[in-house]
């Protein structure tokens, strides 16, 4: 909810409209708290809570986006082999691609793309795993 209420109150106020009470109420409380030597995030309800998810629109977007490339480099290198015999390929595949070592992929390879969107990211074996088995549990 509070996410939600970042996003309208900045549509509000881009628009250079008022402030609906809700949200002029949620803005109060968290720069009050700021104001009291607490977290900004955390006191709109923006932070995760201890141990939990981290939900910023743009974090997760990023999060979901490398994992779609994961899921597509396996599709791509390593269709046949089971979560973790891919994601240790994956690491493999990663790591050399981020020391600049070639692959011995065909040019215009579908997973050239997707190394270079994944830019210089290296993974451990497990979080490419996680990925690939569909755990979200960091």
């Amino acid at each position: 909810m509070s996410i939600d209420n970042a996003q309208r109150a900045l549509m509000h106020l881009q628009a250079g409209l008022e402030l609906p009470p809700d949200l002029r109420q949620w803005l109060a409380r968290g720069l009050g708290c700021y104001l009291r030597g607490e977290d900004l995030a955390q006191g709109l309800g923006l932070a995760p809570a201890r141990g939990g998810a981290y939900t910023q629109p743009r974090a997760v977007a990023r999060l979901e986006s490398r994992d779609t490339a994961i899921r597509a480099l396996r599709y791509w290198v390593c269709p046949d082999l089971g979560p973790w015999k891919a994601a240790e390929t994956i690491a493999a595949l990663l790591t050399a691609h981020h020391r600049g070592e070639r692959l011995g992929l065909l040019p215009g390879h579908p997973a050239e793309h997707l190394l270079r969107e994944l830019g210089g990211l290296v993974l451990s074996e497990r979080q490419i795993f996680r990925v690939l088995s569909g755990d979200r549990s960091g």
